[in-house]
């Protein structure tokens, strides 16, 4: 897959100085290596392996109570697995700080299924949300990009 040079120069709002992630197709940004995850006797995911690439599309479908609220919340790091490797843009989750973490976290997003905006925010005010809680952005160049 060729890289995109406009995407490639685009900069980091939440991390200046660091790329936004791989745009390399071989280095997955998650990456799930025989995962498994149990609550007590419930085995939820046994042995899962999986690749999330740039530049690719991936759906996550199921039934309800199949697990995939819990696989999203393996790769964000929010639940550790009880067998297997998560990794976020090549750091085991397992093995990062609390510090670490956060700054991988603030690399990617997740969108719940129903009431995804504030209702009390404007359009711009719910783009802009992430820049103005997480980075020292003035107000005015986040509406600009936000707008």
């Amino acid at each position: 897959m060729p890289v995109n040079p406009a995407a490639a120069a685009r900069e980091n709002y939440l991390l200046p100085g660091q790329p936004r992630w791989p745009l390399d197709p071989a280095k997955p940004v998650i990456e799930l290596i025989d995962v498994s995850l149990s609550f007590g006797d419930k085995h939820v995911l046994r042995g899962l392996n999986l690749q999330i690439v740039p530049g690719v599309a991936t759906v996550i479908v199921g039934r309800s109570g199949s697990g995939k609220s819990v696989l999203l919340k393996l790769m964000m790091g929010l639940l550790k697995p009880t067998t297997g490797k998560v990794l976020l843009f090549g750091r085991d989750v397992a093995k990062v700080s609390p510090v670490e973490m956060l700054e991988l976290r603030k690399r990617m997003g997740m969108l719940f299924q129903n009431y995804a905006l504030f209702d009390a925010l404007t359009v711009e005010e719910n783009v802009g949300f992430t820049l103005l809680e997480n980075s020292n952005m003035p107000r005015d160049r986040v509406a600009v990009l936000s707008g």
